[in-house]
């Protein structure tokens, strides 16, 4: 039985087989390389496709809550703190402090000028202060401190300045920590302890200084003054002429005229005999010497 094969096709042998070879490999080492320059300028000369903005939601900004909102508004009313007041030019931070180291100064009370001098200068920059940002929320923390030195010096002035303070801060700052302290301290009552003006012990003699008023009990704050007694002084008396003695008057001494000439008036030499010198005896004396 014969079985049908399928015949292969000729092959190609001799120069037409290795030239065909020949034009295949360089055909497909052209196509090759070009490939290989084609990625090449696609990646470094073509420029990367921008990504396209998505459109982002929107959406409404939360409002502010209340506490926020107060929060907001006492850092925009509060003073920077390389900021200076006052003609010494205090921070409040210097300012604070000076009325802490003043008041340990202090002791339980004074009177003394090294206490109350650097005192008037923290309070003078503590109202340039209260001028520029008077609803400054750190002012509280001020005035309290200015109220625990100044309650400590026993002079009129300063007491009425602490107390000055102690009614501000129950007024402009009742929710603060120190305007309920203030609040406090002014319900259970406040004295006003100073030493009153010294005043001559003679009362028919005049007043050397006239002295300030001085202040009074107030009902409505519940103050009351306590104005310590000082010693009288005693004017020391103006010198007074004695009757029936008058001054004499000095004469003047007028100066004597020089002579208009002096002359030597010469000294005459005069003769006088000299006296005989005793000679020694060669004998001796009989009687002992």
């Amino acid at each position: 039985m014969w079985r049908r094969t399928r015949s292969a096709p000729p092959t190609r042998k001799g120069p037409r087989r290795a030239c065909w070879n020949f034009w295949s490999m360089r055909i497909t080492f052209a196509t090759l390389l070009a490939c290989l320059v084609i990625l090449a300028l696609g990646n470094f000369a073509l420029p990367a496709p921008s990504p396209q903005p998505t459109a982002k939601p929107t959406t409404k900004a939360a409002a502010l809550s209340k506490a926020q909102q107060q929060k907001l508004a006492e850092l925009k009313a509060s003073a920077p703190a390389d900021e200076y007041f006052g003609k010494m030019k205090l921070s409040f931070l210097g300012i604070n402090n000076t009325f802490r180291d003043q008041a340990i100064r202090a002791g339980d009370h004074t009177t003394n000028p090294s206490v109350t001098g650097p005192l008037g200068w923290a309070e003078d920059a503590l109202r340039a202060w209260q001028k520029k940002y008077s609803k400054d929320p750190q002012l509280a923390r001020s005035y309290y401190l200015a109220f625990l030195a100044d309650r400590k010096i026993w002079l009129a002035d300063f007491q009425q300045r602490a107390t000055t303070y102690l009614v501000a801060l129950r007024q402009k700052f009742p929710t603060t920590f120190f305007g309920k302290q203030a609040k406090a301290d002014l319900q259970k009552g406040m004295t006003m302890n100073f030493y009153a003006p010294a005043m001559p012990c003679d009362t028919s003699a005049p007043v050397l200084n006239t002295p300030a008023p001085l202040p009074t009990d107030d009902v409505k704050n519940n103050i009351k003054v306590n104005a310590i007694p000082v010693p009288c002084y005693t004017i020391a008396p103006s010198p007074i002429p004695l009757p029936g003695i008058s001054a004499t008057p000095i004469p003047e001494v007028s100066p004597t005229p020089a002579p208009a000439s002096l002359t030597p008036t010469p000294i005459s030499p005069t003769n006088t005999p000299a006296s005989p010198t005793p000679t020694p005896s060669a004998s001796a004396s009989a009687t002992p010497t």
